[in-house]
């Protein structure tokens, strides 16, 4: 198995794109993939939340708990 990592950075947090964004998580196993969240989700995240989302690419997926850092 292997693991990757996102971050959202603050300002898409405190300012949400009204398209929403996709990030790159990190490399890990000679691959990344790509998270999308919405302006919806990223609001979700601001205020304390956690959102659920999917990865692509990579040739399989992995499940990812998005939540802001202390």
């Amino acid at each position: 198995g292997h693991i990757h990592t996102v971050c959202v950075p603050n300002s898409d947090l405190t300012n949400p794109p009204a398209g929403g964004r996709t990030y790159t998580t990190s490399s890990d196993a000679g691959h990344t993939h790509s998270v999308s969240l919405t302006q919806q989700q990223l609001q979700t995240i601001e205020g304390g939340g956690s959102v659920p989302v999917t990865s692509a690419g990579g040739g399989h997926t992995h499940d990812f708990v998005i939540e802001k850092s202390p």
